[in-house]
């Protein structure tokens, strides 16, 4: 059974994507003021053409990064924020507007109605040709979610619509609201429920009043019985939620650089400022017919894991993988088609390039939120103190 667990951990909300008792994706979120997708009247500071760079002072004590230097200083301008600062880094803006809900994106921008690129290419064009008809004219540039190959088009069409008239008021009441926020997307956690696939999704449960009135304003009766999702309200003054489903220990293991493979070898997953290193160990593996088989047998579950590695713990950027030599050129191929092959359910856009002249695999993913060991670090300092574009 695929279940979504979203209750409190420490002082964070927790969202859990779990395949039975394997857990498939985790993600940790704060209480945040101004979330990703929000869209601000900004206040250009200053412009560094030297970097290519605009400063936007967005709210009070906090200033955004925006790449180009086409404003001027001192000028007021509509800026979304699409991705979170850090201690060393501004947070990003872009001057490019869109409003997202669970079927599609839709941009202030003229343009085509597109689709994700996860859909295959008939399931993309059938789709695309059936919610334009559904829309008869629309001149905003729309992007289908990967969600929406399976909903029904005129569900989708209604949502574009709805996503458009926020654009349009948006920018009707821009200039009476000067350096204030327009738009707020909601809470990180609603948004990433939202880009869930809701064919590999059986059960929502929380131990919260709030966030199960949220989540039913997310899967609406009628979305709920379509779909065959249920969502439940668990209440058990002896067990919390979190216990149940053992997710700190989930946590904890999704942090740990070792994880052990079922045949005994091990990964090592390193995560520098430059890359994310994983390296491939045959540990306490038995010996299966000769070395060749064996190295295959350890590769071959190795690749199947740091797919799931890398989902779980939300890892970007180029990614080198030391998986165990082999000599056998068809291995390789086949280790090859079968690490592209796990890799086919991250919703996070992800690219084989191959093996490199020093017989590493070379790949990258698409970066979005922070990595899940800096969410747990978080959670850490909070206790502490206190006592793809989202994938589409």
């Amino acid at each position: 059974m695929y279940r979504v667990v979203i209750t409190h951990l420490k002082n964070k909300i927790i969202l859990a994507y779990l395949n039975d008792d394997l857990a498939v994706e985790l993600q940790l979120y704060s209480d945040q003021v101004y979330p990703v997708g929000t869209i601000f009247m900004g206040h250009v500071a200053r412009i560094q053409k030297n970097i290519d760079a605009t400063f936007v002072d967005i709210a009070p004590g906090k200033t955004g990064f925006l790449p180009g230097t086409s404003h001027k200083n001192g000028s007021l301008i509509l800026v979304q924020l699409v991705k979170e600062g850090t201690s060393q880094k501004a947070p990003k803006l872009t001057d490019s507007l869109s409003v997202s809900g669970r079927y599609a994106v839709v941009y202030q921008k003229n343009g085509p109605v597109k689709a994700s690129s996860k859909m295959n290419t008939d399931t993309k064009n059938t789709l695309i040709n059936a919610v334009k008809d559904q829309l008869k004219d629309i001149e905003n540039a729309v992007v289908l979610r990967t969600n929406a190959g399976m909903a029904d088009p005129a569900d989708i069409a209604c949502e574009i619509l709805c996503l458009q008239e926020t654009l349009q008021h948006i920018m009707k009441t821009k200039d009476h609201r000067p350096k204030s926020v327009l738009y707020s997307p909601g809470t990180e956690w609603e948004k990433a429920l939202m880009g869930f696939y809701t064919d590999k999704l059986d059960e929502i449960v929380t131990d919260d009043p709030s966030i199960y009135a949220a989540v039913e304003k997310i899967f609406p009766e009628k979305v709920r019985e379509k779909e065959k999702i249920t969502i439940r309200l668990y209440a058990d003054p002896l067990l919390k939620l979190s216990k149940l489903y053992s997710l700190e220990k989930h946590l904890s293991d999704a942090t740990n650089k070792r994880v052990w493979l079922k045949c005994g070898g091990f990964l090592m997953i390193e995560q520098t400022e430059a890359l994310v290193s994983i390296d491939v160990n045959t540990g306490k593996t038995a010996k299966i017919r000769d070395k060749e088989d064996t190295f295959l047998a350890v590769n071959l579950e190795a690749a199947e894991e740091i797919a799931r590695q890398l989902r779980l713990r939300n890892l970007s950027g180029i990614i080198m993988i030391d998986f165990i030599n082999m000599h056998d050129a068809g291995n390789d191929s086949a280790l090859l088609a079968a690490l592209k092959g796990a890799l086919k359910a991250d919703p996070v856009k992800t690219e084989v390039h191959g093996f490199t002249s020093l017989g590493l695999v070379e790949m990258t993913r698409m970066k979005g939120r922070k990595t899940l060991y800096e969410q747990a670090g978080t959670v850490s300092d909070d206790e502490a103190l206190s006592g793809d574009e989202g994938t589409i």
